[in-house]
C-alpha cells in the first residue's frame, strides 16, 4: 500500500516520500490524508509536520509542490482508508492475543529478555514450538528451528530459562 501511496502522489509530481521515512506514518499522516480531501497549499501542508519531520520544512515545501489529479486523491483517500482499518485490525487481534495468552505471561515476560526478542516475537516463539517446547527432543533442535545461532543467542539456555 505504501508503494500505491507513493506512486499516486508521484503521479502529481509530489515527492514527499523522498522526505519522509514512512508515508503512513504519525509524522507524516495528516499531509497525504489532506491531500487526498483536494488540500494542496505547499505552505499549509508543511505545517502539519510532525515531530523531526518539522526539522524538514524547506524539503517538505519542495516534495509538496505538485499537483494531484482528482483520481489520484481518490486512490489515496481509499489506501489510507485501508491503512486505518488494518491497524484497527491488528488492534483488536493483537488485544485478543493477549488474552489468549495471558496465562503464559511469565513465559513471555522471560522470552522478552532474550535480545532482540519483543513481546511479537515472543508471542510468534511461543505460538511455534508451544509452552514447553515438547516437540523438540534436544536444545539443539529447537536451535536449528530458526537459526538462533545466527543472532548470536545461546537457544539452549535462553528458551531453557524462559520456559522453566
Amino acid at each position: 500500500m505504501r508503494n500505491q501511496g507513493e506512486g499516486a502522489l508521484e503521479e502529481g509530481g509530489i515527492k514527499l516520500a523522498a522526505v519522509v521515512t514512512d508515508l503512513f506514518g504519525t509524522s507524516s499522516w495528516s499531509m497525504p490524508e489532506r491531500m487526498a480531501a483536494g488540500d494542496t497549499d505547499p505552505e499549509e501542508l508543511v505545517k502539519l509536520a510532525q515531530g523531526k519531520l518539522r526539522g524538514r520544512k524547506a524539503q517538505l515545501r519542495e516534495a509538496l509542490n505538485g499537483t494531484l489529479p482528482r483520481h489520484c486523491r481518490l486512490l489515496l483517500k481509499q489506501l489510507m482508508e485501508q491503512v486505518t482499518t488494518m491497524r484497527k485490525q491488528v488492534s483488536e487481534l493483537t488485544a485478543e492475543l493477549g488474552i489468549a495468552m495471558k496465562e503464559y505471561a511469565a513465559t513471555l515476560e522471560r522470552l522478552c529478555k532474550m535480545p532482540g526478542i519483543d513481546l511479537c516475537a515472543a508471542q510468534s516463539i511461543l505460538a511455534e514450538i508451544g509452552p514447553r517446547a515438547a516437540a523438540f527432543h534436544t536444545p539443539e533442535q529447537l536451535a536449528s528451528w530458526r537459526d538462533f545461532a545466527l543472532l548470536g543467542i545461546d537457544i539452549n539456555k535462553a528458551v531453557a530459562d524462559a520456559l522453566v
